[in-house]
This record gives structure tokens, sequence and C-alpha cells, in this order.
């Protein structure tokens, strides 16, 4: 799929998917994005442990949970209405938010991933869903662990803290932080349902 988009640099034949990973971004110019991915990735791995994962799933859902963010946003869009995806209105206002699904596409067209638990998680990094798996909830976590802007961000103690009750807790942490004072300004059709999900736990 990736090689649709002629912007893209597609430098690396290595057929080692870490190896091909972080080519594909450093040679785009994305360091601050494959820096995320592995800090990303170091984060699941623990995760994994700690509730007795598959550390080998974990850590490919996490190194191409944003593999798709090398496509410019517009052009996510087109690809999702020229293929008739169901969009909910934060998707069609802020098409960046499809980059999981489109990754998802990725993962599996460009790097032959066929396991459901991978390809779930990264499908619903960002939103997460109803009835999330342990898979789907722990890159979930993975990911908004990770402060991009650097340092740590505001919810970290909590989430962390919250991670060694259960998966849910760390979610619902989250959750809790996004809702204080209205952080969302566009709603996610999954991120609603995933929040109710949430709510029944607590």
């Amino acid at each position: 799929m990736l090689e649709k988009y002629t912007y893209i640099n597609h430098s690396c034949s290595d057929n080692d998917i870490v190896q091909k990973i972080e080519s594909l971004f450093l040679s785009n110019n994305q360091q601050k994005r494959y820096e995320h991915i592995c800090s990303v990735t170091k984060r699941i791995d623990r995760i994994a442990i700690q509730y007795e994962l598959d550390r080998e799933k974990c850590r490919l859902s996490s190194m191409l949970h944003d593999i798709s963010t090398l496509i410019k946003w517009a052009d996510m869009l087109a690809y999702a209405k020229d293929n008739d995806w169901k969009l909910c209105d934060a998707e069609i206002s802020h098409p960046f938010l499809l980059h999981q699904r489109i990754s998802e596409v990725v993962a599996r067209e460009d790097f032959g991933i066929t396991d459901c638990d991978v390809l779930d998680a990264i499908a619903f990094h960002t939103s997460l869903c109803e009835k999330a798996s342990q898979y789907q909830m722990a890159l979930f976590i993975a990911d908004k662990l990770d402060w991009s802007i650097g340092g740590y961000p505001p919810y970290y103690e909590q989430m962390s803290d919250a991670l060694n009750i259960s998966l849910e807790a760390a979610c619902y942490e989250y959750v809790k932080y996004m809702e204080c004072d209205g952080k969302m300004a566009s709603i996610h059709s999954d991120w609603a349902k995933a929040v109710r999900w949430l709510k029944g736990f607590f």
C-alpha cells in the first residue's frame, strides 16, 4: 500500500521487519516518530511480561501502530472514501484519527501480518473499543504513556499505578483525564463505546 504514495521514500530492501520500519521512518525524516515507536515498544514489552501476553505479538503491534503516519492526512481520508469505509464525524473532521485503521491495512498488505491480535491492537490503538482485548489495551496504554513532546504526561503516575491493578483500570485513568474539562473536541464513535464499556467496571 505504501508504494502507491510516491512521496514516501522506500530505500530499504531488507526483509527484516524491524530494519524495514526503522529505514522507512528515518529515510522520510520521521526521527521523532521512530523514537516514539521505540519507546512504546519498550513499554509494551514490560506490560506483556506483567500480564503474561505474547511478547512478539506486542512487539509487532507497537512497531507497526504508527506506520501509516508516513501518509498525508488528506490521502488517508481519500483512501478511506475510495474504499467505502464507514467513517464517523471525528474521522472526517480529523483525518489523522484514521491512521490507526490505515496502519492495520499497511501491516497486512506491506508487512504480511495475519495475526488478529496484532492487527486488532493496531486498528484501535488510538480510540480503543468496546470489549477491548488484552492486546488492544496493552498497546493503547503503552502508546498513551509515551509523551511525544518529551517528559511525562500529566496522567502518568495515575495510569502507571492503575496498571498494577488491571489493564482496564489503566485505560480508565486515561478516560478520566480526557473527560476532565472536556479535553476531546471531537468524539470518535469507538472511543465513546470504549468509555461506556470501561465505566461498567468501576
